[in-house]
């Protein structure tokens, strides 16, 4: 019972700082400015949270590769060309 109270907790307040990183992230047509110059045309664009880090960041999905951007910031963090 208590590891079930426990996993409980910690669940929410992972849900938590989820919910406040999407509301500081910038918004998506800005991300999707950014990483026209380098994915070319996108297709699919999601934000996500990094379980080890907890930083939020964008990725968007083009015809010439996908990019990683802080959402904070709508800074670079990694870029990946398609082969």
């Amino acid at each position: 019972m208590k590891v079930l109270v426990i996993l409980l907790f910690a669940s929410l307040s992972f849900a938590g700082s989820y919910h406040d990183c999407i509301r500081n992230a910038v918004a998506i047509e800005r991300a999707i400015e950014v990483a026209r110059d380098y994915v070319g045309k996108p297709f699919k664009v999601w934000i996500g949270q990094s379980k080890r880090t907890g930083e939020c960041y964008w990725k968007v999905n083009g015809t010439e590769g996908y990019i990683i951007l802080k959402a904070e910031t709508g800074e670079i963090i990694k870029f990946y060309r398609n082969r």
